[in-house]
């Protein structure tokens, strides 16, 4: 449940600057507060709804060029509407596997191991929950980059389900993003929808929300990336490069990993 060189470095997605000039404590305070949000949610009950959702067009949206491609270790394949009262385990992915350290190793130069902490499950709607990690932060090692200050990935598993109500909760949130992007220019970078092998995405430089889609099922993954200092020469020189090569590679390598629904 992961993802280069600097050869395959894509170009910015935005024409304005992003979030790469928040200090590490905002950035990480940011990440933190984002990746909390969102509960995952799967209906428990059987219906008609449409088998697809189309997500709305993103404002200057953009096709990201030689972007890596990561070959995933692991797949899932969640079955959107369980049978009632059953929790949804068998199919449902588990945040601290959601990215391997074989998968991440092809995107960040000189990681050298990855340990998933401060895992915990979520609530599913209908008063049900996964005993599946919905929310964990994989706590990564890379050479060169003093302990202390480790960089960190924090996933959190937003919620599967049908694609109707996935679809309407992305709408829903990404209006809102929107909004408040109005008064914060150029903060949000935006992929063009089905680019990268996944319904729509986007990033703030840090934090990253992608919608997966196959036919019958959907899901909603948000992943942020703390620290990441050390990568180039200097502080900013290194965020942009977790914006402009590694994110894109991991919403693609998330795209890849979501199978068609079991049937």
């Amino acid at each position: 449940m992961s993802s280069g060189a600097s050869s395959n470095a894509v170009p910015a997605v935005t024409t304005s600057t992003l979030s790469t000039a928040t200090s590490p404590p905002t950035a990480q305070r940011e990440a933190e507060e984002d990746a909390a949000g969102g509960g995952a949610g799967s209906n428990g009950s059987r219906s008609s709804a449409p088998a697809s959702y189309s997500a709305p067009a993103l404002p200057q949206a953009v096709d990201p060029k030689n972007v890596t491609t990561i070959t995933p270790t692991t797949r899932f394949s969640v079955d959107p509407t369980p049978t009632v009262g059953k929790r949804p385990d068998a199919t449902w992915p588990d945040a601290a596997e959601v990215f391997s350290q074989t998968e991440l190793t092809e995107v960040i130069p000189g990681l050298t191991a990855v340990k998933a902490t401060g895992c915990r499950p979520n609530e599913l709607s209908g008063g049900r929950e996964t005993t599946h990690a919905a929310r964990c932060e994989l706590l990564l090692t890379i050479k060169g980059e003093p302990a202390s200050r480790a960089s960190r990935l924090i996933v959190n598993i937003s919620g599967f389900g049908t694609p109707e109500e996935i679809g309407t909760t992305w709408s829903t949130r990404l209006a809102k993003i929107q909004q408040k992007s109005t008064n914060t220019s150029g903060r949000y970078s935006y992929y063009r929808n089905g680019s990268l092998g996944v319904s729509s995405a986007f990033t703030d430089g840090t934090t990253a929300r992608v919608l997966l889609q196959r036919p019958g099922s959907a899901g909603e993954i948000w992943f942020s990336g703390v620290g990441f200092t050390t990568l180039k020469s200097t502080y900013s020189a290194s965020r942009a490069d977790f914006r402009d090569r590694i994110t894109p590679a991991l919403v693609k390598l998330l795209g890849a990993k979501m199978a068609p629904a079991p049937r």
